[in-house]
């Protein structure tokens, strides 16, 4: 009887213990999310000139993991906060390290700017809210 008992409680605790090693990888392949915004508080209906933007996700080291460029528009057309502009990305290889994220855009005859965020390595998701002013 206690060799009964004993069996059974030997498979009881392997059986746990297996458990515990699938919530472990489980818990490692979690996505990191990023979710980028961008919008305009300000009132720029009678400005024509052209705006260009592009999001990115980066390393410290300034490795691209992802970027991806929008379409020209006129800075009248950037959308009000109501109607924002939202692009949902996966970080890459589900990168953990600190990452840089954000927006870069130019301004025709005017330059070149950035708005820059964090991901810190311990976040699985981020929202990148940008109202361009």
């Amino acid at each position: 009887m206690k060799k009964i008992i004993l069996s059974m409680s030997t498979i009881c605790v392997i059986m746990l213990s297996c458990n515990n090693e699938n919530d472990l990888t489980e818990t490692n392949n979690i996505e990191r999310k990023i979710q980028f915004h961008l919008y305009t508080t300000n009132d720029y209906s009678n400005n024509n000139d052209s705006i260009f933007f592009s999001v990115f996700i980066k390393k410290v080291n300034n490795q691209i993991l992802w970027d991806s460029t929008l379409q020209a528009i006129k800075i009248k057309d950037i959308p009000y906060q109501v109607n924002k502009l939202i692009i949902n990305k996966v970080v890459p290889n589900n990168d953990t390290s600190l990452l840089k994220v954000g927006f870069n855009y130019a301004i025709k005859n005017v330059g070149y700017s950035q708005f820059l965020d964090t991901l810190s390595s311990g976040n699985n998701f981020k929202i990148v809210d940008f109202n361009f002013n």
